[in-house]
C-alpha cells in the first residue's frame, strides 16, 4: 500500500475513533421542569431547573425570561443540578404575574434544541415594589423587544412564532438547512467521485476534470458547502438570545464546522492546484485524506454519534459516505465532466471500470446503510425517520437497476449506444440526487 494511502487510512480510524468515545447528547429532549409548564406558584421560585434525557453541554445552553409587559430578559448563564442533564438557571427576584422562560441549546449534531415554559406568580408585590423585569442577569433587552405596557398579558402572545416541532428556535428556516445539508452531501460526493474517477475510472481524468466548466463547478462546491453550513450554524447558534458566537464555535459541532472548513479548502486546492497521479504522490495522499476529515466530521455532529454505539456507528458512515460519492460522485464527474473527451475505446474500457467500482460501492452501501438502520432503529424502522430510509431504499434499488441497464449496453459496444447509455446515466444521476435529498433529510429527521 502506498505511504500515502496507508497515512490516510491511520488519519480517518483516528477520527472515527475519537468520535466515537465522546459524550453524545444530540436530539435531546425534555423531560420536565421545575416551575413546571402551566403552574400557579405561591411565591417567586429563585431557580428555574430543566431535565433532559441526555447529558447538556452547558456552555452551548442560555435562557430568556419574558414577564407580563412583554420585557425580555436574558439569564445568566447556568450551570448543572445534580447531574449534567439538569440545567439550572438564577432567576430574577420579586416575580409576580406570568411568565414564559425560554431555553435553547446546541446538540453535538449542530441542531439548535429549544423550548419554553410557562408559569404564574400568583402572589402580588407592594405597589411600591412593583417594578418591571430588569436586565440585572444579562445583556439589556434591546427597545425593540421591550413594552411599556402595563397590563398583564399571556406569555406567548408576544413570543416568537414556533416551528414545526415547537420549539422558539428564531434561527433559519427548516428549508435552509436541508438545502445546505444538501449542497454538503453533494459536495462530498463529489470529492470522493474526483478522486474515484481519476484514481480507478480514468487515470489522468483530473486534468480534464479541471479544465472543465462543470468540473471547476465541482471543485468549487467543496470549498463553499462546508462555509454555507458554518453560517447556517452560526446564525442559529446565535439568533434569539442564543449563545455568543466563540462560545458557539467552541461545541464539538462549532469546532467540526471549522474543521471541515479548512478540510475543503485543501481539499479544494490540492485537486485544482496540485499535480498528482493515482500512484500515490503527496498531492493525491492529501487530497484524500482532507475528503475523509469532511466526512468524519460529518459523521462526528450526526445520529452516528447521537444514538447507541457510536464508536460503531461513526465508522460505518464514514465508509457509507465515501461508497455513496465513489458511486454517485464517480458517475456525474464521468458522465458530467470526463466522458465527452474519451474517445469509443477509453469510455468503454472507463465505464467497465465504473462498473467494478459501483458493485463494490452498493455492496459496502446495502451492508453499512443495514447496520446503521438497525443500530438506530433495533428492527424495522418506523416514523417519519423510518419513511424516509424506505423511500431512499427504494431509489437505491431502482439505481442498481438502471446501473445493469448501463452495463448490458456496454455489452453491446459505446458507440453505436453513446446516446442511450447518457440517457440511462442521467437518469441514474438523477436518481441520485434523489438519494442525497432524503438523505439529507435524514439528517435533520430524529430516528427516536
Amino acid at each position: 500500500m502506498p505511504r500515502a494511502a496507508r497515512y490516510t487510512a491511520v488519519v480517518v480510524f483516528a477520527l472515527a475513533w475519537l468520535a466515537g468515545s465522546g459524550t453524545v447528547s444530540a436530539h435531546n429532549t425534555l423531560e420536565s421542569s421545575d416551575p413546571a409548564d402551566g403552574a400557579v406558584l405561591d411565591a417567586p421560585p429563585p431557580v428555574w431547573t430543566i431535565t433532559f434525557d441526555k447529558d447538556v453541554p452547558i456552555d452551548s445552553a442560555s435562557g430568556v425570561l419574558q414577564g407580563p409587559d412583554g420585557t425580555r430578559t436574558p439569564l445568566r448563564s447556568p450551570r448543572h443540578g445534580a447531574s449534567e442533564r439538569n440545567v439550572v438557571f438564577d432567576l430574577p427576584p420579586e416575580l409576580s404575574g406570568t411568565y414564559t422562560a425560554r431555553w435553547r441549546l446546541i446538540g453535538t449534531d449542530g441542531h439548535v434544541i429549544s423550548g419554553r415554559v410557562s408559569f404564574t406568580v400568583a402572589m402580588s408585590a407592594p405597589a411600591a415594589e412593583s417594578v418591571p423585569p430588569t436586565t440585572e442577569l444579562g445583556e439589556a433587552a434591546s427597545d425593540a423587544e421591550s413594552t411599556t405596557s402595563t397590563v398583564p398579558v399571556a406569555a406567548t402572545s408576544e413570543a416568537a412564532p414556533l416551528d414545526d416541532d415547537g420549539n422558539d428556535n428564531g434561527g433559519a428556516p427548516a428549508a435552509v438547512r436541508w438545502i445546505v445539508r444538501l449542497l454538503t452531501l453533494t459536495a462530498l460526493a463529489f470529492a470522493f467521485g474526483v478522486l474515484a474517477t481519476d484514481f480507478i475510472v480514468a487515470h489522468g481524468a483530473i486534468r480534464i476534470i479541471r479544465r472543465s466548466t462543470a468540473g471547476r463547478a465541482i471543485l468549487a462546491a467543496v470549498a463553499i458547502a462546508p462555509v454555507l453550513e458554518l453560517t447556517t450554524f452560526a446564525i442559529d447558534a446565535t439568533a434569539g438570545g442564543g449563545v455568543p458566537l466563540l462560545d458557539a464555535l467552541r461545541t464539538d459541532p462549532g469546532t467540526m464546522l471549522v474543521l471541515r472548513v479548512a478540510a475543503g479548502l485543501v481539499a479544494t486546492a490540492c485537486l485544482a492546484l496540485a499535480t498528482f497521479s493515482p500512484t500515490g504522490t503527496a498531492g493525491y495522499g492529501t487530497a484524500a485524506t482532507a475528503v475523509l476529515i469532511m466526512a468524519a466530521t460529518v459523521s462526528w455532529v450526526g445520529h452516528p454519534r447521537s444514538e447507541g454505539s457510536p464508536w460503531l456507528g461513526v465508522p460505518l458512515d464514514i465508509a457509507h459516505t465515501a461508497a455513496m460519492g465513489a458511486w454517485l460522485g464517480a458517475l456525474a464527474v464521468t458522465f458530467g465532466a470526463v466522458a465527452r473527451h474519451l474517445s469509443d475505446v477509453d469510455l468503454q474500457r472507463a465505464l467497465r471500470r465504473f462498473g467494478s467500482l459501483a458493485t463494490w460501492s452498493v455492496t459496502i452501501l446495502v451492508a453499512t446503510g443495514t447496520a446503521q438502520a438497525l443500530r438506530l432503529h433495533g428492527g424495522v424502522p418506523s416514523g417519519r425517520h423510518g419513511a424516509i430510509l424506505a423511500a431512499k431504499l427504494v431509489l437505491v434499488v431502482g439505481m442498481v437497476l438502471l446501473a445493469a441497464l448501463v452495463r448490458s449496453g456496454l455489452q453491446r459496444g459505446v458507440a453505436a449506444n453513446r446516446g442511450a447509455l447518457l440517457r440511462l446515466a442521467l437518469a441514474e444521476i438523477g436518481s441520485g440526487a434523489a438519494v442525497l435529498g432524503l438523505s439529507a433529510a435524514l439528517v435533520l429527521t430524529s430516528p427516536t
